[in-house]
């Protein structure tokens, strides 16, 4: 039914003419029988896959919502019915507590949808390599980076 776009510090990556966002807060789905939001989950610290609203996720109301003409140009384009879902998960290592013992957890990376009009959207935990002057690149999944939103939901990502 809607899609909505958070941003927790006053910068992000928009590359309207690649239907791209980078992000560093969370991208909540609404539909008739839920939410799925996916974004930094503040008692994790870590991005995360939840089944309740970004508010619910992030700790602090330091954040805002996005919202410009290309924004509202993804969310006219996304009311759609979804035909698949494709998610997409890796293994991370995690410290479990205070005597350092490492667990290894299978965590959910990305989300791809496809909708009956053939349209896409990719959403990811990213990192990417930055250099001045340029556009982010070299994108590999990351737990503790920041959001790809694609509406054309084919970004190369590496492991």
């Amino acid at each position: 039914m809607e899609i909505k776009l958070f941003q927790v510090n006053d910068y992000f990556f928009e590359f309207p003419e690649k239907g791209q966002w980078v992000i560093d807060g969370g991208v909540e789905l609404v539909f008739a029988k839920g939410i799925c939001c996916m974004g930094w989950n503040s008692r994790e610290e870590i991005m995360a896959m939840e089944d309740y609203g970004f508010n619910q996720m992030f700790d602090s109301t330091e954040y805002m919502q996005l919202e410009n003409d290309n924004i509202l140009k993804l969310k006219s384009y996304l009311i759609q019915e979804i035909t698949n879902i494709e998610f997409i998960t890796r293994e991370f290592d995690f410290i479990k507590d205070y005597t350092m013992t490492k667990i290894v957890e299978n965590r959910v990376v990305g989300m791809n949808l496809e909708f009956e009009n053939g349209s896409k959207l990719q959403i990811a935990f990213i990192n990417y390599q930055l250099e001045e002057s340029d556009a982010p690149k070299d994108y590999y999944y990351d737990v503790t980076g920041e959001l790809l939103v694609s509406i054309k939901g084919d970004v190369e990502i590496d492991n």
